[in-house]
């Protein structure tokens, strides 16, 4: 009798055991899966204008920052950079997404130009693939950008794969646009995918 008593008491603190550890790992699981991860989150408050932009707290830092959320993209750009000098546009692809000299700013009224890396041949580039995905954006998505602690919304209306003597995707327009630009297809500088959109 003792023995089987012995049994008994034995299995029941394994099986105590068992549940125990059950619930603190269903604990852990809870707590890791409900807590805030560190993950760049954007606090935004209206500025009151129907269509206008909007003031934003943003954890990537800088004056100018563009954001596709689709693409889980948030990357500062470089202003006004020298397309036809290769070392300035070398430099600021190192730094995030470059702003081509001597096209529109967020607000101005026209056609902001903006590229960046498909693909890089230096590891060490954060973001030498930054518009790896690119490709994957469609008519109706939702391009962002922080210029000067306000927020402009553009809406993609259209997407084109273009020569790399195509310079018309430079001109400028009438009405605000902005136009991304990289090198396609991934891994060539063959040909240009560019990606159009407008004012929300």
């Amino acid at each position: 009798m003792a023995v089987k008593y012995h049994k008994v008491k034995e299995t029941s603190y394994k099986l105590v055991t068992l549940v125990l550890l059950l619930v603190f790992l269903g604990l852990g699981a809870y707590m890791y899966f409900t807590r805030p991860h560190e993950k760049a989150e954007v606090k935004v408050a209206e500025s009151g204008e129907v269509n206008g932009p909007k003031q934003v707290v943003n954890a990537v830092q800088g004056d100018f920052v563009l954001t596709i959320d689709k693409l889980g993209i948030q990357v500062p750009v470089i202003e006004n950079v020298d397309g036809a000098n290769r070392t300035a546009y070398d430099k600021a692809l190192y730094d995030g997404v470059a702003h081509y000299k001597g096209t529109s700013l967020p607000g101005g009224g026209s056609n902001i130009f903006i590229f960046g890396h498909s693909s890089a041949l230096d590891a060490k580039n954060q973001y030498g693939k930054i518009f790896e995905k690119m490709n994957d954006m469609a008519i109706g998505d939702v391009v962002s950008i922080r210029y000067k602690d306000k927020v402009y919304d553009y809406t993609v209306t259209e997407k084109r794969v273009v020569m790399p003597d195509e310079l018309s995707v430079l001109d400028q327009t009438k009405k605000e646009q902005l136009t991304l630009m990289t090198c396609w297809p991934i891994g060539s500088n063959e040909k240009r995918l560019i990606v159009i959109a407008k004012v929300k």
